[in-house]
């Protein structure tokens, strides 16, 4: 018994792709990492003893607290002289970032 004769294969159908529209940047959100939780930011100290103060105020009500040291250089007239700044003290292995003055 001879097989079956052959069909011709079909041409595939050109497929046409429907237009699609560039996707949306996505949406950042001000939570912090689930890990980091949150904090309660009560000042930004010039003088270390008025953190300690406030530190033990809260002590007396049950609050636990902790501070923070920061040490900022500048501030600087422009973007330019502040990266210069910036690119100086990472040359020195120092982990530094560019923050706005305030």
């Amino acid at each position: 018994m001879s097989p079956a004769p052959k069909k011709p294969a079909e041409p595939a159908a050109a497929e046409s792709k429907p237009a699609v529209a560039p996707a949306a940047p996505p949406v950042k959100t001000t939570e912090p990492a689930a890990s980091r939780g949150y904090v309660v930011q009560l000042g930004l100290f010039t003088n270390h003893e008025n953190a300690v103060q406030l530190q033990k105020r809260l002590a007396e009500h049950g609050i636990k607290a902790y501070t923070e040291t920061r040490l900022h250089v500048g501030p600087f007239q422009n973007k330019a002289e502040a990266e210069q700044a910036l690119n100086k003290i990472r040359g020195m292995g120092i982990n530094a970032v560019l923050a706005p003055a305030r």
